[in-house]
């Protein structure tokens, strides 16, 4: 490992040796021992960090994936409504796998901060109550318990829809998704 010494005497955060011919040429050895080495693919990615303000790149494992199990269960009209959390803002969504993406009523949108006095209503969506304009936009985050999903297509709807739905889009951006008895469980 190489570090950049500082003004005040600290590498990485470690008190240099008084000696510093003696941590120079042992730090050299190192470098020319492992240079002998046979080259072998690396196994892990860089992650650039810091030590004492000074950048260096080392070799540590990569974070995990964001990871998590949700379940949804069945409510007694007989569909699957989602308590999810939108930009940080709780919303029902009704489970639709038939929608393409999810989408937002007007009235949704304007709740959780979307000012959709702004929004360019150049598309048509045909609903079972006719056709709707709707705008396109993508959301920051969707979550659902533990499952979280980052910059989900979305559509807002102008008007004629009563319920915002939990679309393809997010279901889509998965690993898996299964109903099981009275329940669709996400997983991420």
């Amino acid at each position: 490992m190489i570090g950049f010494a500082q003004p005040d005497g600290y590498l990485w955060g470690i008190t240099m040796p008084k000696n510093r011919t003696i941590f120079a040429c042992t730090l050299l050895a190192g470098m020319a021992a492992t240079s002998l080495l046979p080259e072998r693919a690396p196994t892990e990615s860089p992650t650039r960090i810091s030590f004492m303000h000074s950048p260096a790149l080392v070799t540590q494992p990569a974070p995990p994936p964001s990871t998590g199990t949700a379940a949804v269960e069945r409510r007694k009209d007989g569909h699957y409504w989602a308590s999810a959390y939108v930009n940080g803002l709780k919303l029902d969504l009704l489970v639709d796998t038939g929608a393409s993406k999810v989408v937002l009523t007007h009235k949704d949108a304007r709740r959780i901060g979307i000012d959709t006095h702004k929004l360019d209503y150049d598309g048509i969506a045909n609903t079972a109550n006719g056709e709707v304009r709707t705008a396109t936009l993508t959301i920051d985050r969707l979550r659902i318990g533990a499952v979280m999903v980052k910059d989900v297509p979305t559509i807002v709807t102008q008007g004629a829809l009563d319920t915002s739905l939990l679309g393809m889009s997010f279901l889509s951006a998965l690993d898996s998704f299964e109903f099981k008895g009275n329940e669709l469980i996400l997983r991420k």
